[in-house]
């Protein structure tokens, strides 16, 4: 893994601040912070000349810079947010079974609306994914890396949310790598189920995709909805998810780390929090909407 400092905004003060201050405040910021990128270099050298250097600097060839973004903004973020919230409260406080079931019961009816399913981006999820791209694509020019030159690796879930999140500024001759590995956390919602892969392939069929890893369907878990696994204590299904994380890093992103000096992931909230942890080894990061979570990798992990 990294040795990392992190970087949470442009100060060098902030790169001179202990450890666990600078991770605190990279918690904080993603949590906060209007901006869509946190960046977690390698060392405190490659900082300064990141920022006394840039535009003429490359990232060093034992290097690959990795960002995660969660999609931008959709229809069920807003709808599902306060629902769920007030769900999760009251069945922690519910005293009966019967109680329990009620409150789930109301929640499945809520989640299950159709209008969730395979969610695309509002106009503000739109904005908010232009915006971050253009944040991402201005890292990149800092060390000369454009789509252009073969040297990004862009990756995304097949949900309809996160391709148009990457897509939004992708060139036309960039390949979108898509894999199932990063879909939505598979709970029995609507808002956890997508398009089959060949609706997939006519509906972006002027896109480079790229769908060898993408089956047809998308298996959710019959029965199992967030309310009740938060009752099981395995609310973000980590224990189905990591697994599969793991599994990606190893057959998947390992193999690309040496050829790609960018790899550009986009994903699901769900997916990012345990797929930054497996690889930077810092848990706990919760994307906004469109925000992209940036660091450095050794080729060796």
């Amino acid at each position: 893994m990294s040795r990392r400092i992190v970087i949470v905004s442009s100060s060098l003060l902030v790169a001179l601040l202990p450890p666990l201050i600078r991770t605190a405040l990279a918690i904080l910021h993603v949590k906060k912070n209007q901006r869509y990128l946190l960046i977690d270099t390698v060392s405190l050298r490659q900082y300064i000349k990141f920022w006394l250097l840039r535009g003429t600097i490359r990232p060093p060839r034992n290097l690959t810079l990795v960002v995660v973004q969660r999609h931008g903004e959709t229809w069920k973020n807003l709808c599902l947010k306060d629902p769920k919230r007030r769900s999760l409260e009251a069945v922690q406080h519910a005293s009966t079974q019967t109680e329990r079931d009620s409150i789930i019961k109301k929640w499945q009816t809520i989640a299950n609306n159709p209008e969730f399913f395979d969610d695309k981006l509002t106009a503000n999820g739109w904005q908010q994914s232009r915006q971050a791209g253009m944040e991402i694509h201005q890292l990149f020019r800092r060390f000369g890396i454009t789509d252009d030159n073969y040297s990004v690796l862009r990756i995304s879930s097949p949900f309809r949310r996160a391709l148009e999140t990457n897509m939004c500024l992708k060139p036309k001759s960039a390949i979108l790598h898509v894999h199932d590995a990063l879909s939505e956390t598979p709970f029995d919602e609507s808002a956890c189920k997508r398009r089959p892969r060949s609706q997939i392939a006519r509906v972006y069929c002027n896109e480079q995709l790229d769908l060898q890893h993408v089956d047809e369907t998308y298996d959710s878990i019959l029965g199992l909805d967030q309310i009740t696994a938060a009752l099981n204590g395995d609310i973000e299904l980590r224990s189905i998810v990591q697994p599969r994380l793991r599994e990606f890093i190893r057959a998947f992103l390992k193999p690309h780390l040496s050829s790609s000096l960018v790899i550009w992931i986009t994903t699901h909230k769900g997916i990012a929090t345990p797929l930054i942890s497996e690889l930077a080894g810092i848990d706990h990061i919760e994307l906004n909407n469109a925000q992209a979570y940036v660091f450095s990798l050794p080729h060796d992990i």
